[in-house]
């Protein structure tokens, strides 16, 4: 990818923010979610689209989310619930996810992203391709481990620095050994 100019090997590595380099127009594409689109057309307004991810059997997808807390020993736990209660209404979460381009984790909201739409329906679409068990495996404690090795195998092939095939091999094995390990 980076040897042919479609991408900055600063935005796999951290140097340069990848959503920066694309308004910037240092990189010919971004890989992210919906929440950015709004960044996209401040900078590119009229200037790009949203499409599906590549499928071959299976589709794929940008799989993350956003989580409120709050620590029993905190010095207001109490009220602290009470936020956490507020901000999840329905219609606050419905405006929460109009304002900030988030598809809400409850499926009776259906927010209206007014100047998105076709580009929202994109990303909703490409959501409902995760398979429930692969939700379910992804949420626990351990994945944030799993998917730094995941992360570091894709920048070694986006910056040709292995082939697909020797990083996917190398990434079975680092993959069996974490499994095991937990």
């Amino acid at each position: 990818m980076h040897k042919n100019a479609l991408g900055m090997l600063d935005s796999i590595t951290g140097a340069i923010d990848n959503d920066d380099a694309f308004v910037q127009g240092l990189a010919a594409f971004n890989y992210g979610g919906m929440w950015m689109m709004n960044y996209f057309d401040k900078y590119q307004k009229g200037n790009w689209g949203a499409t599906y991810l590549p499928k071959n059997k299976a589709s794929a997808t940008c799989f993350g989310g956003n989580l409120l807390t709050a620590y029993k020993e905190s010095k207001h736990p109490q009220e602290s619930w009470e936020l956490i209660k507020f901000l999840v209404e329905p219609e606050n979460l419905k405006k929460f996810s109009e304002k900030n381009m988030f598809i809400p984790a409850r499926m009776d909201l259906k927010p209206d992203y007014k100047n998105f739409s076709k580009e929202a329906q994109i990303f909703i679409n490409q959501y409902k391709t995760i398979p429930k068990h692969f939700i379910k495996e992804n949420i626990s404690p351990a994945f944030g481990d799993f998917y730094i090795i995941l992360e570091e195998a894709l920048a070694q092939i986006v910056t040709s620095q292995k082939s697909s095939h020797e990083a996917s091999k190398e990434l079975n094995n680092e993959f069996n050994k974490f499994l095991g390990s937990k």
